[in-house]
């Protein structure tokens, strides 16, 4: 086997580029010259040393493989064992033994904001022409998608901001708010301020969904639709729900700032018909920010009423998204 070196530069933080390169919204985007599908492959891994990786086309037909190596976010060395077909792993086969135990490596060094990509695959030559096109121009999107800083489409400028606000608010919002306090009623008559919280979650992937990105809310049956509180459920916990928040919100920040206008004008029906408001996903994002505004201002009152005091509107550099 032969093996394919390939760099690039690109004006961003190590962790932004590596975000980039694995966070599933992103991995399908950079991909697509790999895959003559138009959407791209799938990534689907425990990121686990030893674990399993796969790497599928929309169709689930890929590879299976492990990490060997990973140090985020400047260095991951994949193993590829086998193929996946129709649902079902090889890697006994005398097809695979030709090429099974190949690597496929990514190494990231950062200086004066430069993060360099060096990438290399182990292959045959059946490969060489489609692996080369596919790092040339993958790893130019990959370049893109990370030195982003405006979205893309310019009719999100305002969104963003907003988005991110919301993104701060949510860790300050739960501060302080104790496991015990987080399903009481307010003399049984108000929603209890986990259905509060799952119902933020579920915006995002509500969302999220929209935009084409495959994450799916774990807790979805007590929420989509803003369905109704019930009392007889047994809600998930704050400790759950963040988790859900900070897995989903940056993968959908990075497609909010890579969407086309093109894809925001695309016709998406949400039965509301009110003539003024045009039914498309532009709008769609607006209706997401709107009522996690509104979700915001119910869990405002209730951490008074709870008596866990005003929210405090402290921000951290750190949170990206």
């Amino acid at each position: 086997m032969k093996k394919l070196q390939f760099t690039k530069e690109i004006k961003a933080p190590a962790q932004k580029v590596w975000d980039t390169l694995w966070n599933e919204a992103t991995y399908s985007q950079w991909t697509t010259h790999f895959n003559p599908n138009p959407d791209g492959s799938t990534i689907k891994s425990d990121w686990k040393v030893g674990g399993k990786t796969l790497f599928l086309d929309t169709k689930g037909n890929g590879m299976v493989s492990t990490i060997k190596t990973k140090n985020e976010p400047y260095e991951v060395v994949f193993e590829h064992l086998g193929e996946v077909k129709d649902g079902k792993e090889d890697t006994t086969s005398e097809k695979v033994k030709s090429w099974a135990g190949s690597l496929e490596e990514y190494q990231l060094s950062e200086s004066n904001g430069i993060t360099t990509v060096k990438a290399a695959v182990q292959a045959g030559e059946e490969w060489e022409e489609m692996l080369n096109n596919g790092f040339t121009k993958g790893l130019e999107i990959v370049k893109k998608l990370s030195e982003v800083e405006k979205p893309v489409a310019k009719s999100l400028a305002i969104v963003i901001p907003a988005y991110r606000m919301h993104s701060q608010m949510f860790n300050n919002m739960l501060d302080g708010v104790q496991e015990a306090d987080a399903q009481t009623r307010i003399e049984n008559k108000t929603n209890h301020f986990a259905w509060m919280v799952g119902n933020l979650v579920n915006c995002r992937y509500w969302l999220a969904g929209i935009l084409g990105i495959p994450e799916k809310d774990p807790n979805e049956e007590l929420f989509k639709d803003a369905k109704a509180l019930d009392i007889n459920a047994k809600y998930p916990s704050l400790e759950e729900l963040k988790k859900e928040w900070h897995k989903i919100s940056p993968l959908l920040y990075q497609k909010l700032l890579s969407v086309e206008e093109a894809e925001l004008m695309q016709k998406y029906e949400f039965g509301m018909n009110i003539p003024f408001v045009e039914e498309n996903k532009l709008n769609m994002v607006g209706m997401c920010i709107d009522r996690e505004s509104y979700l915001f201002g119910q869990l405002g009152l209730m951490r008074k009423v709870l008596g866990c005091g005003a929210v405090k509107y402290e921000t951290k550099d750190s949170l990206k998204y």
